[in-house]
């Protein structure tokens, strides 16, 4: 099939259909064009960002990293990024918190160099996780509305999980009797949910958060099918994250330190592993 060129003139690498039909007849077909540059301006915006200073290690999937950006930059609009910002022990931030928002604004300013429409970031505060590991509501709620004040007076969007998946623990301990937690990450869980569940024995508590995250992860990957999952976990966590999204791993807010800041000022907060 002869393709008409870019309204940039640029040479074609590929395309994108999709066909609107109306009473069962073609009505609109609308062709997006991929260009070389337009790939090479996704490998731009990339390398910006996948640095060893914000890095943690290299993206889950680079393949679908680029065409997540392609999607974004064929249409000059900002890269969407998505994260979960959990909670911890305290119930109001420190300068870690703001440090780590700095952090976020640092990365934007490095793709913004390369692409001005840059980037915008969506905060998923898990509420759910706080409940269910036992933390009391009065510290939940503070903690969260400091966050979302933090967090919209640098531009960046919040919404709490619940609002996407609503924390049912009858339904989890019905998924408990026939659901187990993999074995990759089965240690990771134990050792996390033994230094801070609350409500629950370690090997409870650890099955009851991969359940958990398994419902919340289908509805992230609904709500945000386009955007980028950020986390300041590694890759031996993936089990717990949106599968469908390209995963970038980086930095809270230097390199080599991965301690979450909302653990900062928690004894334990060195065997914490999850939001």
């Amino acid at each position: 099939r002869e393709l008409e060129p870019d309204a940039r003139g640029l040479l074609l690498m590929g395309y994108l259909t999709r066909a609107i039909e109306e009473e069962g007849k073609l009505r609109h077909f609308k062709v997006k064009k991929f260009s070389v540059d337009l790939r090479q301006r996704a490998e731009r915006i990339i390398e910006s960002i996948n640095t060893r200073s914000v890095k943690r290690e290299p993206p889950s999937d680079r393949t679908k990293l680029i065409e997540a950006v392609m999607e974004f930059a064929v249409d000059m609009k900002p890269i969407q990024f998505v994260m979960y910002w959990g909670k911890g022990v305290k119930d109001s931030p420190d300068g870690a918190e703001e440090q780590a928002l700095n952090f976020l604004l640092k990365m934007d300013e490095k793709i913004r160099s390369v692409y001005p429409k840059g980037s915008e970031f969506t905060f998923i505060l898990t509420d759910t996780h706080a409940r269910l590991n036992g933390f009391p509501e009065e510290g939940i709620q503070a903690y969260f509305n400091s966050i979302r004040r933090m967090a919209n007076t640098q531009g960046i969007r919040t919404m709490a999980m619940s609002d996407l998946a609503k924390l049912d623990e009858k339904l989890l301990k019905m998924r408990a009797k026939t659901t187990e937690v993999p074995t990759e990450i089965k240690d990771i869980l134990l050792h996390a949910s033994e230094k801070h569940s609350q409500n629950y024995t370690p090997d409870m508590g650890a099955l009851y958060y991969y359940i958990q995250n398994q419902i919340e992860k289908v509805a992230v990957e609904a709500r945000f099918s386009k955007s980028i999952f950020l986390t300041y976990s590694s890759s031996a966590q993936n089990r717990l994250f949106p599968s469908e999204l390209p995963i970038v791993y980086i930095y809270p807010v230097v390199k080599g330190k991965t301690e979450k800041p909302w653990f900062t000022g928690d004894p334990l907060a060195s065997h914490r592993t999850h939001p």
